[in-house]
C-alpha cells in the first residue's frame, strides 16, 4: 500500500483545545456560520496528543490503540454501548452497526482509515453478540481499560453513545474529534 501524506492540523494543549471548542460553540450560538469562520478543510481541525497508552481485548488477544490503526494514518473508533452487566448491546447502536458493510470498511481502508467499535463488555459477550447479529467489523473490549471513561463513552450516568477520530504521525496518536451525548 502506498503511503498517503496527510496534512496534519495545528497542535494544541488540552486547555487551548477546550477553549477553542468553547469559542466554536459561542460562534454557533451567535449564528455565525462555521463555514465562514473556518476553512472547511479538515486540516484546520485542532487535535490533542493522546499521551496515555490504551489496551483492548480482541479476537487475537491484547492490542493497543496504535494497533487498531492497522498501519493506516486515521482511525474511527465507535463507542458501542454495551455495559458489562448487559447480555446484549444497545438496540440503537445495533441499528447503526447494521449499516456497516464489508464494502464500507473497504472504502474506508482505501481512504487510509481504519474503523472499529469499542465496548466495555467483556470480549466473550461482544463476540457472542457480534456472531448472533452476523457482523464482521472489528470490535474490541475496553473492559480492562480506562478508555471509555477517559473518552466519555462511560460516565457516572452509564454508557453513552459517541465516537472518536484519531490520526497518527509515526507512533504518536492524536485525537481530532470526539462526539458524545450531552449531559
Amino acid at each position: 500500500m502506498s503511503e498517503k501524506k496527510i496534512k496534519l492540523p495545528m497542535f494544541f494543549s488540552y486547555f487551548e483545545w477546550a477553549f477553542d471548542d468553547t469559542r466554536t460553540l459561542s460562534q454557533k450560538k451567535k449564528g455565525t456560520s462555521l463555514k465562514k469562520s473556518f476553512k472547511s478543510d479538515s486540516s484546520n481541525l485542532s487535535m490533542i496528543e493522546v499521551d496515555k497508552e490504551y489496551f483492548f481485548n480482541g479476537p487475537e488477544g491484547k492490542v493497543s490503540l496504535l494497533d487498531l490503526f492497522d498501519s493506516r494514518n486515521q482511525l474511527i473508533l465507535g463507542h458501542f454501548m454495551f455495559d458489562p452487566n448487559w447480555d446484549k448491546g444497545c438496540p440503537d447502536c445495533s441499528s447503526t452497526a447494521d449499516q456497516i458493510s464489508d464494502v464500507s470498511l473497504k472504502y474506508l481502508r482505501n481512504q487510509d482509515t481504519s474503523f472499529a467499535y469499542v465496548s466495555r463488555a467483556p470480549l466473550e459477550k461482544i463476540e457472542r453478540y457480534k456472531y448472533s447479529m452476523g457482523w464482521s467489523f472489528p470490535w474490541y473490549s475496553s473492559f480492562d481499560s480506562n478508555y471509555n471513561y477517559d473518552f466519555k463513552a462511560t460516565t457516572d450516568k452509564g454508557e453513552m453513545p459517541g465516537g472518536s477520530v484519531f490520526r497518527r504521525k509515526g507512533d504518536s496518536i492524536f485525537q481530532v474529534k470526539n462526539t458524545e451525548a450531552a449531559n
